[in-house]
């Protein structure tokens, strides 16, 4: 939800605006500890309670999400 809101409040400065780099500098953070909470506490949670079959099938599904 965060990076949603900052990523509209971006899209409305202008990028030489001095809110529009804090804003930035904040989505950076925001995303870079999502990461760090996902790899470091959710993803070992995940592969302790779910089978090799349900990560492989979790992945497939992402891939083709992404795509």
């Amino acid at each position: 939800q965060e990076a949603k809101r900052l990523i509209k409040e971006l899209l409305s400065n202008k990028p030489d605006d001095m809110a529009y780099k804090v804003k930035l500098e904040m989505l950076q953070l925001a995303i870079e500890h999502h990461v760090e909470e996902e790899e470091g506490e959710f993803f070992p949670k995940a592969k302790k309670q779910l089978s090799e079959d349900q990560i492989h099938e979790i992945t497939e599904q992402m891939l083709e999400l992404k795509e």
